[in-house]
């Protein structure tokens, strides 16, 4: 004769297998469907100039500085000029109403430090009118810190030395009425134009001090144009972190990421992060979201059984 407790504990089992087999399935399923979603964003990326960058070109230290960065640069119109100094650094030419957003704001009072590529550099002169040559890259075997591309360079007029990031020299060839265009910056006399990018002298290659960066005044501001790849990017901002806090003063740094909304995930990963990582908001709606997806799975694996 069978025993009745035994048989109802049996069948207890196997509605409790059968609830715990359908939460443990859903549960699975939807944790891999949110981390599926905050991998992405939570995972570091490489990218030039952007603000979550550890790497040589990248911006985290100045971004931990304190600095602001910008969506987009039409959020331009809403800064006090007088108030702010915007860094702008591309790999890529700006577009045209990239640059009026810039020379606008510069116009109305505001500070621009400029850098990047040599395209994006050239770009920004022949949108002010100003003709320019590119004479190439520039490096010096002596006054460098640890290799020849990271290059000392002197101001005369800010009287400080700057350290550059694999700078090339730019020759301005004509003046534009209303453009005030003036050097900042030369290398050393003993820097020289690579001329075949092989990263040696080669016989026959210019020798000398080349100018590396230019004052452009406009209205009542100032662009600061430098021709080079790294100005207060990670691999030279603990030389120029003082002349920064100088050219600031009380002025808070923008940092231009608007070029980061062509990629999703870049543009993603500004939204819900801070310079030390996943927003603490962010993280809350993550776990948040488990939370309900929990609740959801064993109600919905409760009702079926």
């Amino acid at each position: 004769m069978r025993n009745p407790g035994l048989k109802r504990l049996r069948g207890f089992m196997r509605v409790l297998l059968r609830r715990s087999t359908r939460l443990v399935l859903v549960y699975i399923v939807a944790t891999s469907a949110l981390i599926a979603v905050a991998l992405p964003v939570i995972l570091p990326v490489s990218h030039n100039y952007y603000a979550l960058d550890g790497a040589r070109l990248g911006h985290l230290k100045l971004a931990k500085r304190g600095s602001a960065w910008l969506l987009t640069l039409r959020d331009l119109q809403g800064v006090e000029p007088g108030k702010a100094l915007l860094v702008v650094a591309r790999e890529e030419p700006l577009g045209y109403d990239e640059l009026e957003q810039v020379v606008e704001f510069a116009r109305r009072g505001g500070v621009v430090v400029f850098y990047g590529s040599e395209s994006a550099t050239k770009q920004l002169f022949e949108h002010l009118g100003v003709a320019v040559s590119h004479l190439g890259s520039v490096v010096d075997p002596v006054f460098s810190v640890n290799e020849s591309s990271l290059v000392l360079v002197s101001t005369a007029s800010l009287n400080t030395t700057l350290l550059l990031d694999s700078p090339y020299s730019i020759q301005v060839l004509g003046r534009v009425e209303g453009v005030d265009v003036k050097p900042l910056a030369y290398t050393s006399a003993l820097s020289y134009i690579d001329s075949n990018s092989d990263g040696e002298y080669s016989v026959g290659e210019p020798i000398g001090s080349f100018p590396v960066a230019y004052s452009i005044r406009l209205g009542s501001g100032e662009l600061l144009a430098f021709c080079a790849r790294g100005v207060l990017t990670n691999s030279v901002f603990s030389y120029n972190v003082n002349w920064l806090e100088g050219l600031a003063t009380t002025r808070s740094v923008l940092l231009d990421q608007s070029w980061a909304r062509a990629s999703w995930l870049l543009y993603l990963k500004l939204v819900v992060s801070t310079p030390r990582g996943a927003s603490p908001l962010y993280i809350s709606l993550l776990a948040a979201a488990l939370a309900l997806v929990t609740t959801y799975a064993y109600s919905a694996a409760h009702e079926r059984s």
